[in-house]
């Protein structure tokens, strides 16, 4: 389990830091961190669609399927250098495991 310093990326550090290979697992480990974390939280819930989404989307969205937007999170480190080398490692974690779903 890696220890980041960043506090940026709470549903991505939940992800990558699950032990599962499992992603619903991972993503409900990015969840709970990112609800542990958030302040004024919003998370709606469709059942009939069964979707979940969270405000205070950033560069890994949790709508399903999972997400992680490349480009944001380079952004997100060009604006953050102290916490760049977590959301490099972050994203290089999440896009290999999401590769299939045509991002």
């Amino acid at each position: 389990m890696r220890e980041f310093k960043t506090k940026l990326e709470p549903f991505g550090r939940g992800w990558v830091n699950c032990e599962s290979s499992d992603r619903d697992l991972r993503a409900a480990s990015g969840y709970l961190l990112w609800a542990k974390e958030t302040k004024n939280l919003t998370i709606d819930v469709d059942l009939g669609l069964c979707l979940v989404s969270m405000s205070d989307a950033t560069g890994c969205t949790n709508y399903n399927p999972v997400y992680c937007n490349a480009g944001e999170m380079d952004r997100l480190a060009k604006e953050h250098p102290e916490d760049a080398e977590d959301l490099t490692y972050i994203k290089e974690q999440m896009l290999p495991a999401l590769k299939h779903q045509d991002l």
